[in-house]
């Protein structure tokens, strides 16, 4: 199993750093944020160490996002939350401040105040057709390596 001693959710992982820990199986754990967005703020990592979405095998992904629909079921319950915020940001420019993957389970109240919304740019026809071009040409690429 890869991890990162300088890494503190391999810290948390190991039991070196103390967290709330809702959740720990030989794939994911999942603890309280210690500075929540709101009340019951959950992350959500695998226990070997990658750093962000790209690092990560297909199969850990699979086991650790299986996780998922149960964990924001759980939140909801527990919270009382009208709904919720799934959110991974996926490299430091992305907004990702511990280099460890993991997902936000943040959650939402009727009139709760709080903005989680981007910024949108507009996108014209043309401009989508070539970038979806691009993303397929990717794709064929990496199948046939």
């Amino acid at each position: 199993m890869r991890s990162d001693d300088s890494c503190i959710f391999c810290k948390i992982v190991q039991s070196e750093i103390p967290a709330s820990i809702v959740l720990q199986n030989e794939a994911t754990v999942a603890f309280l944020d210690i500075n929540p967005i709101a009340t019951g703020h959950l992350l959500v990592i695998p226990v070997e160490h990658c750093s962000t979405v790209t690092d990560i095998s297909a199969e850990a992904m699979a086991r650790l996002a299986g996780e998922l629909p149960r964990l924001s079921q759980v939140v909801l319950e527990a919270t009382g939350a009208a709904a919720l915020n799934l959110i991974c940001n996926s490299g430091k420019e992305a907004g990702q401040e511990v280099p460890h993957l993991h997902f936000h389970l943040i959650p939402r109240y009727v009139d709760d105040q709080r903005i989680l919304r981007a910024n949108r740019m507009a996108s014209d026809e043309e401009s989508r057709k070539r970038m979806c071009q691009k993303m397929i040409d990717v794709l064929v690429r990496e199948e046939s390596d």
